[in-house]
């Protein structure tokens, strides 16, 4: 059995994280496989960003908001642009028109909350250990 994230090391939670990151990305190619975004990041997270540097800035942005995640308020994705800070105001847009139009299912939205909802519980695992 794998070791909760809260008692996971910076060492452990980073490469749980990276793999997570992975795996988050490809079932968002799944769903959007001709989305040039998407492929863009996938391309970026297997050159190598700093895992560390990923899930700081990560955290930072999402930890304000953990309320919104929790509670799978989707203003979350429409109205706070911590997430999106620093891209293209086009992909934030591409993104919220998506999330707002039937390209996604009830059930996709559903797991989108799930991989943020993890995400989050790695952020406040990182933020309590980077202290």
């Amino acid at each position: 059995m794998s070791k909760s994230i809260q008692h996971m090391t910076q060492i452990e939670l980073l490469t749980a994280f990276k793999k997570s990151l992975v795996a988050f990305v490809d079932d968002l190619n799944n769903l959007l496989p001709y989305d040039q975004n998407i492929q863009k990041l996938k391309s970026a997270i297997g050159f190598g960003f700093p895992t560390e540097t990923v899930l700081n800035t990560f955290a930072a942005r999402v930890l304000p908001h953990a309320d919104l995640i929790k509670t799978k308020d989707d203003k979350y994705f429409l109205e706070c642009n911590d997430l999106f800070a620093g891209l293209n105001p086009e992909n934030v847009d591409y993104f919220k028109d998506i999330w707002k139009s039937s390209v996604l299912s009830k059930n996709d939205k559903e797991q989108f909350w799930r991989w943020m909802k993890l995400f989050l519980l790695y952020a406040q695992r990182f933020s309590q250990i980077s202290s």
